[in-house]
């Protein structure tokens, strides 16, 4: 049985939404950057462990998680299913399984911090009333990063960092870091290598390695006295870095030599700053969906939710809204500057993966989101 719904269903941050935080509060991220007053706070000792992850108790790391202030994938799929399409251990998924398809067809997606993407345009969404247990989301495993960051220390007062450099010998350097347009990294740190992306564009990566500084994918500037300053009259080169996640799952060591292709279920916590009403499993996959078997066939990144609690499509529902978190989806880390050591040096903003979660309004609800 099919029944006409009309839906708007929106990709949104949910720490800066209201409507959202009024019945979903913002999850803590498992590592958040320090900050006061929107600026990353840095320690008085120079070295490659120079931000806090606890509030500013210590200051003992040499990488944190923050988020951007522009997110892009390329969005393939988002499904709702009454049987679960995840197979264990690596094995292709059945998607078949899936009855109820929100989004099919390739789609640039981008999340700007505080605002909605809405993925539909207005249009009506034919749906199958049911009560599904399982959610389904592919979309491209390069995923770009646009984002700056305002360094001071713990006095408050602007701290000069350095960044990306090009042939010459000097480094960029000041306070306010931004991504540089089109600098590739990957998730694993690969060595360096040209990559197709699921939509055919080719991106070649970076080696991950402050040994040398021209990796760099952050420059920084001095010449703007405020993050307001520099958005009113950015960079021509400020733009969006990529990560492309090469690879999943845990690894301590030689991590670029290693490839794993799926994680399966497991309790996400708040890890990406988002509750996700159940347990996840992340899968690399190729363009056709099947499971990718090494880093230069995958192509896509397939997120896969088991619903603690069902999504139940019924009569009375008059909306859907998928949430994507990206709370937690900048990567920064740093090092030292080894040509000069009286600075810190931001290494590389990378991408995490993203967290979704699902809600439904109902006429019932008079307009809340559940």
């Amino acid at each position: 049985m099919k029944h006409k719904l009309l839906y708007s269903i929106f990709f949104s941050m949910l720490v800066v939404t209201a409507f959202l935080i009024n019945t979903s509060p913002a999850e803590a991220v498992a590592e958040p950057c320090h900050k006061v007053g929107g600026k990353i706070v840095m320690g008085d000792t120079v070295d490659t462990t120079p931000v806090s992850i606890d509030g500013g108790d210590n200051y003992n790391t040499g990488g944190c998680e923050d988020e951007p202030m522009f997110y892009k994938m390329t969005g393939y799929k988002i499904l709702l299913c009454t049987r679960d399409p995840y197979v264990a251990g690596g094995v292709s998924p059945n998607l078949n399984l899936c009855e109820a398809e929100l989004v099919s067809g390739e789609k640039e997606i981008i999340i700007e911090r505080g605002e909605e993407a809405d993925m539909l345009g207005g249009k009506d969404l034919l749906l199958p009333i049911n009560s599904y247990k399982f959610g389904v989301m592919i979309a491209s495993n390069h995923l770009g990063i646009k984002h700056i960051f305002h360094a001071v220390g713990k006095n408050g007062a602007n701290r000069n960092v350095s960044g990306y450099k090009n042939n010459s010998t000097t480094y960029t350097d000041g306070f306010i870091c931004y991504t540089k347009s089109d600098r590739t990294t990957t998730y694993s740190g690969t060595a360096a290598a040209t990559w197709t992306s699921s939509d055919d564009v080719e991106r070649t990566t970076v080696i991950e390695n402050h040994q040398d500084p021209r990796t760099i994918n952050n420059v920084c500037i001095g010449t703007k006295a405020s993050e307001a300053l520099f958005l009113a009259d950015p960079p021509a080169d400020w733009g969006y870095a990529y990560e492309i996640i090469d690879s999943i799952g845990s690894c301590n060591e030689n991590c670029g030599e290693i490839f794993q292709n799926h994680e399966d279920y497991y309790d996400l916590g708040t890890d990406l700053g988002l509750s996700v009403n159940g347990d996840a499993a992340f899968m690399i996959l190729q363009n056709d969906n099947t499971v990718a078997t090494n880093r230069t066939n995958g192509k896509k990144i397939g997120y896969f939710m088991r619903f603690d609690n069902p999504i139940d499509i019924t009569e009375q529902t008059t909306g859907l809204k998928v949430l994507v978190s990206t709370s937690a989806s900048v990567a920064l880390e740093f090092s030292l500057d080894t040509a000069n050591t009286d600075l810190v040096q931001t290494l590389k903003v990378g991408a995490n993966p993203f967290g979704v979660n699902f809600q439904t309004q109902t006429r019932r609800s008079r307009g809340a989101w559940r």
